[in-house]
This record gives structure tokens, C-alpha cells and sequence, in this order.
């Protein structure tokens, strides 16, 4: 009787809905919270309100990108160079394309607050308000140092050993080990935007033709890499007894026979136009002031380390007021913590003053300076990214925004999930044709961030 009744209510409420479903239904459209920064949506036109960035603005954001960022392809080259000893890829001798330690997790900066101290007229000289161009003096001697690519190898081949044996770890494509992730290859892609004729303005013809220049060079030398990549991590030689790997080898050889050249000449030609960078053009409030000083000097501290015969004196005097700018935008973040510029910058200043001390200390002893160089310089580059992003996020607080591709909703199912998605960014598979989804290259007429 009792299992009879309970059989009976249980029914009624799974009828009237008193129990819930056993899955859980979809939960009810919410409007969306936008956070302080990110980009909006305009419900009636499905667009993203993007930042409306000066085509100047985004020119150096490319071109400091390209530059800083590819200086890795020295270590590489240098790796490949030392690890084959002059000889063919065989078994006995594997290539290695340069040791690159996490940049993110090798710093721990990002929350320690750097020392202001120091001493006497040092630093007062290098306070980050003293000059609105600090760079200037230290790039003014700026001079590419060239070296051929038999005299880089055999230069690099005791301190890639020494370099890998310290860090405790395996050299990319030895025997047993995966070839490591070449960090610099996204950066290789920001050189070819810059030197996009269609989207870009006239900045400085010596620039504008070294990058071309370089981009030719750097996109081809990219394709090799990565196939050479591919091939060794994934061990085809076994399969094909080194004969695409010789292939490889060839070309990989013409391409760093000339890498001193052509980075050489954008080197010249971008300090040179470094030396003229202004403010930006954008609205710029306490914080994104104190963050153009904070570059400045960011550009000087790699400036004084690319000069031919690099002082220590005068790195030194550029770190301290790399970090006199660090302490400035933490007490602006204090007063006002919306502001962006501090907020995306206090980190990576601290790990860019992690580099630049590594440097100071290879400096003083006189040890090699091309592995702590590639540091530095990539965390400059990450600090331009940094900039960048906080610039887009003050001019979306400011309305300084224009719309952006227009979006349209996916089909359920089709890309895997229902949703929204820029027009002409995926290309869904075809009925007939079948496969995935494939995704094409960045419309660059959106956000460049």
C-alpha cells in the first residue's frame, strides 16, 4: 500500500515539475557584465567595439614587435651551428636549435617590488622624469656587430654546451629529448605585417626597405625552421635516413649565411628611427603617461646592450631607471587602480629588470652576451604587448572606439559548438569536400592586439 502511494505523489511531481530534471536545463540568457576594459558588443549590429588606434600607432606596435622579438633566430643560429660542428645531420649528430627557457616562469618579478635604491648622482640622473627621450644617447652609437656564420658557430659551440649543461637540461634535438618551442616564431609574423605595403603608412624609407628586406628573408627562413622542427621532433629521419634532413640542412645554411646582413640592416635602420619616437598620438591619462616614460627606458636598457661595445656603467644607470619607472606606476596603480598602463606593466617591468640584471652581471664579468641579450630583448617585446593591450583597454574606457568585424552566428554543431564567430575567420568544412574546419589568417583590419 505504502509503496503504491509513494509510486502514485512520485509520478504527480515529476508531472508538475516538483522534482528537478535529472539533467539541468540550459540556463536562462543573463545579460553579459562587461569588464572594465574589454571589448563591447553592439547587440543590434553584432559587432565588437574595438580601439580606434592611430595607423602610427599600430605601424611601431608592429615594427617594435618584429624587431625585438626576432632576435632569437641569432640563437638558433648560432645552436644549429655549434651542435653540428661543421658536419651533416646523422645520428651522431643531431641539431639543436637553441636552448629557451620559459620566460615567464624563470623571472619571479612580477609581484616583488624592484629596489629603488641608489646611490649618489646615479640616481637622480636616471630618474624616468628627467628626460622625455632618455634613449637617445644610448642608441645614438648603436652599430650592428656583424660576424660571419662560421665564426658565430664556432663562437657559440662552447657556451651553447656550457649554457644547456648549467640549465640541467637536454639540448633541443639531441638524441631522446623533443626539440623545444622556437619563442620567436610568432614575432617573425608581426615583420610581415609591418612590411604590408596595403595597411600600412610610409614611416622611414631606410626602415621600410630593411624590413621588407628582412621579411623576406625571415619568412622564408621561418617555413625552413619549422619543417626542420617537425622533422626532428618527430624523428622522420628515422624513416628517410637524414636525406630531407640534409635537404633541410642546405638551406637552413643559406639562410644563416646572410642572417647578419639582413638583420644587421634593420637593426641600423630601426634604432635610428627609434631615436624620433613621440607619444602617441592617443589620449593618454597619469598612468599611460608614466608607461610612455617606462618604455623609453625599456628602449634604452636594449639600445645600450646593442651597441657595438656595450658599457656597463651605462646599462647600469638605464636598470636603475627601468626601475624607478617600475616603482612610479605602482604608487599611480595605488591612487587609481582602473588605470590600465599600471596594471599591465608592473609585472613585466619586473621580469624585464630580472633580464637586464642577468645582463649587468655578464657585463661586469665579461661573459657572452647573445643568450642574455635574447632575454632582455624579449621581454621588451612582451613589455610593447603590454603597452599595447593597456592603451586599447584606456581608449575603450575613454569611447575611443570603433567598430569592428561584424559577426554572425555558427550553426549548432558545425565548428562543434553553438556560438558567434567573425565572418571570413573559419571556413566551414564543405558537405562534399568533408573535413574539419579550417582557420584562416587574421583579418588585419581588426584589433591588432
Amino acid at each position: 500500500m505504502n509503496s503504491g502511494r509513494l509510486s502514485g505523489i512520485f509520478s504527480l511531481l515529476l508531472a508538475t515539475g516538483g522534482l528537478p530534471a535529472c539533467k539541468e536545463d540550459p540556463p536562462a540568457p543573463s545579460e553579459v557584465t562587461q569588464a572594465s576594459g574589454e571589448p563591447t558588443v553592439a547587440a543590434s549590429s553584432g559587432s565588437f567595439a574595438l580601439p580606434a588606434y592611430t595607423e602610427a600607432t599600430i605601424r611601431r606596435f608592429r615594427l617594435e614587435l618584429c624587431f625585438y622579438g626576432s632576435y632569437g633566430v641569432k640563437v638558433t643560429r648560432d645552436a644549429y651551428l655549434a651542435s653540428l660542428s661543421g658536419k651533416e645531420p646523422s645520428i651522431e649528430h643531431l641539431p639543436s636549435f637553441g636552448h629557451f627557457p620559459d620566460l615567464e616562469e624563470t623571472s619571479g618579478a612580477s609581484t616583488t617590488s624592484p629596489s629603488a635604491s641608489a646611490s649618489g648622482n646615479a640616481a637622480s640622473s636616471a630618474s624616468p622624469r628627467a628626460s622625455a627621450a632618455p634613449h637617445a644617447s644610448a642608441l645614438a652609437s648603436a652599430k650592428p656587430s656583424g660576424t660571419s656564420t662560421a665564426a658565430a658557430g664556432t663562437a657559440a659551440a662552447g657556451t651553447a654546451a656550457a649554457g644547456t649543461a648549467a640549465a640541467g637540461t637536454t639540448v633541443a634535438g639531441a638524441p631522446g629529448s623533443a626539440v623545444e618551442r622556437l619563442p620567436y616564431g610568432r614575432f617573425l609574423g608581426s615583420c610581415t605585417l609591418a612590411a604590408r605595403k596595403d595597411t600600412n603608412p610610409a614611416t622611414d624609407e631606410p626602415l621600410d626597405k630593411a624590413a621588407k628586406a628582412f621579411e623576406r628573408w625571415g619568412s622564408t627562413l621561418n617555413q625552413q625552421l619549422m619543417a626542420a622542427h617537425r622533422y626532428y621532433g618527430t624523428k622522420q629521419y628515422d624513416a628517410d635516413k637524414f636525406e630531407r634532413g640534409k635537404t633541410l640542412h642546405k638551406q637552413l645554411l643559406a639562410s644563416f649565411e646572410v642572417l647578419d646582413e639582413t638583420f644587421g640592416a634593420l637593426e641600423k635602420a630601426f634604432l635610428q628611427w627609434e631615436l624620433g619616437l613621440k607619444k602617441p598620438d592617443e589620449k593618454l591619462d597619469k598612468g599611460g603617461e608614466a608607461a610612455f616614460v617606462a618604455m623609453e627606458h625599456a628602449r634604452a636598457l636594449a639600445g645600450t646592450l646593442l651597441t657595438e661595445k656595450p658599457d656597463s656603467a651605462a646599462f647600469g644607470k638605464e636598470l636603475e631607471a627601468l626601475k624607478l619607472a617600475r616603482t612610479e606606476l605602482e604608487q599611480l596603480a595605488k591612487e587609481d587602480p582602473k588605470s590600465p598602463h599600471p596594471r599591465e606593466l608592473i609585472g613585466r617591468l619586473g621580469r624585464l629588470s630580472d633580464a637586464g640584471t642577468g645582463a649587468q652581471r655578464a657585463l661586469e664579468k665579461r661573459e657572452p652576451l647573445k643568450d642574455v641579450t635574447f632575454r632582455v630583448l624579449m621581454e621588451v617585446a612582451g613589455l610593447v604587448e603590454a603597452n599595447h593591450r593597456a592603451l586599447g583597454q584606456l581608449m575603450r574606457m575613454n569611447g575611443q572606439t570603433r567598430m569592428g568585424a561584424r559577426l554572425e552566428a555558427a550553426g549548432p554543431g558545425r565548428i562543434g559548438l553553438p556560438g558567434i564567430r567573425p565572418q571570413g575567420n573559419v571556413r566551414l568544412p564543405s558537405p562534399t569536400r568533408g573535413g574539419d574546419a579550417v582557420r584562416t589568417p587574421r583579418r588585419e583590419t581588426e584589433n591588432p592586439e
